[in-house]
């Protein structure tokens, strides 16, 4: 069967699916960073209009009746209005005080400033995600030609987003849908999962 795109729900099935694969999109970096309380703040996140995570940013992937994939993005303008409400949610999270947390915070810095600078003419993806299991099937270009078509009709003037430096598979898959590498941040020590992180920014002009 040919997967099919929808708009996001309220509903709490949307929400749970939303927060696992939004969590998924970051390699666990939210569940890092917020503790055992993740889910709850991702989901909370997606149910407030008020932050960039909020149900009408968010479109499924739906394969055999079952969501197999989402996607999360927004214009620029969004992400200037929104971004401070959104940030709030990290910071009200109750291990934000936490020594480790602050630290990881820190080292994350120059990846955090990237993924904050996005221009006011772009449609920026925040998270692209696949379930393991429904992977090679298309899904993710599917999410990806809906982005561009979303970014089309807002007429910005291209559609970005940020990848890890050695996701090669993504790499491929962006490189071969038009995107192009415009940036690199540094490559920080993450010591929370015990590895490095550099992201690559990606965009694809639309014309």
């Amino acid at each position: 069967m040919t997967a099919t795109i929808r708009p996001a729900t309220i509903a709490e099935p949307d929400a749970v699916d939303f927060a696992h694969l939004a969590n998924m999109a970051s390699h666990g970096i939210i569940a890092s960073l917020l503790g055992s309380t993740w889910h709850d703040i991702l989901v909370a996140m997606y149910r407030d209009d008020a932050t960039l995570y909020r149900t009408s940013h968010v479109w499924f992937a739906v394969e055999d009746g079952e969501i197999a994939g989402m996607l999360c993005g927004f214009s620029g303008g969004d992400k200037a209005a929104l971004n401070e409400a959104t940030d709030r949610y990290f910071i009200s999270s109750p291990v934000a005080s936490d020594p480790a947390v602050i630290a990881a915070v820190a080292q994350l810095a120059p990846i955090s400033h990237q993924i904050d600078t996005v221009s006011p003419d772009a449609w920026y993806i925040q998270f692209l995600a696949v379930w393991p299991e429904r992977r090679g099937r298309g899904i993710a270009r599917l999410l990806l030609h809906h982005a561009i078509d979303i970014a089309r009709e807002g007429e910005t003037a291209t559609v970005e987003l940020d990848v890890e430096v050695d996701n090669e598979s993504a790499l491929a898959a962006y490189h071969r849908a038009g995107f192009a590498i415009t940036e690199t941040t540094p490559t920080v020590r993450f010591d929370m999962q015990d590895r490095d992180v550099g992201l690559h920014r990606m965009v694809r002009p639309l014309g």
